[in-house]
């Protein structure tokens, strides 16, 4: 059947609908590709006629498109390469900027093409989630409006340098930077792994659980 194209119609309607005012909305695509190795693949071509179609039609022209995923491929051995590594730590990062932005505010178009060459996190699309509902109501600075505890991202649409996982508050347990990762010598390792034995060995204790003490 052609289940997949239930949302992508969702996504072409409800911009063409309601084009001419602001508006949010998102949309889920799990269902389709999380448990399925063939199902990203079944909308693809649908999702591009009908962002071609919106696009023709005027639909995009003040509409910010944002495409993204939470982890890499997670099927089979793959996921276990270093290549497998990467993708599940860096996602998939698509971002459509409308064509009005580019005419009234082109140096934000700028900063968001220049640090697509930059290490970006979850952290960064969250500000920039906040920054584009700042400019949705008219206001240049997302505190105006949003006075909550902040997360270490920057705007994707804010110039950015380059920088570290630590820097972009990424943990080194997500960091797929050479020059961010740690060798632990094994003597080291060991010290680690005894010391955390250890303490769970010292926590179950009190609660008489029978626990066999581990090594």
């Amino acid at each position: 059947g052609r289940r997949h194209s239930d949302p992508t119609d969702l996504v072409r309607d409800f911009t063409l609908m309601y084009s001419d005012r602001p508006t949010f909305a998102h949309v889920h695509l799990t269902e389709y590709t999380h448990d399925d190795l063939n199902g990203v693949k079944s909308y693809d071509r649908d999702l591009a006629l009908k962002l071609r179609m919106m696009e023709r039609s005027g639909a995009l022209d003040d509409t910010f498109l944002v495409l993204m995923g939470d982890h890499g491929y997670r099927f089979g051995g793959f996921s276990k390469t270093r290549q497998g590594n990467v993708e599940n730590n860096m996602p998939l990062l698509l971002v459509m900027p409308p064509k009005s932005l580019e005419e009234e505010q082109p140096e934000l178009v700028r900063n968001l093409r220049d640090n697509n060459l930059l290490l970006t996190s979850h952290w960064d699309l969250h500000q920039t989630l906040r920054h584009l509902l700042a400019l949705g109501v008219g206001q240049q600075r997302v505190d105006t409006f949003y006075t909550g505890s902040l997360s270490p991202g920057s705007s994707l649409l804010s110039p950015l340098q380059p920088r570290t996982c630590t820097e972009a508050g990424i943990s080194l347990w997500f960091c797929s930077c050479p020059e961010d990762q740690r060798v632990i010598e094994p003597d080291v390792a060991r010290q680690l792994l005894e010391a955390v034995l250890e303490d769970i060995n010292v926590f179950l204790q009190p609660l008489e659980l029978g626990c066999q003490e581990l090594e």
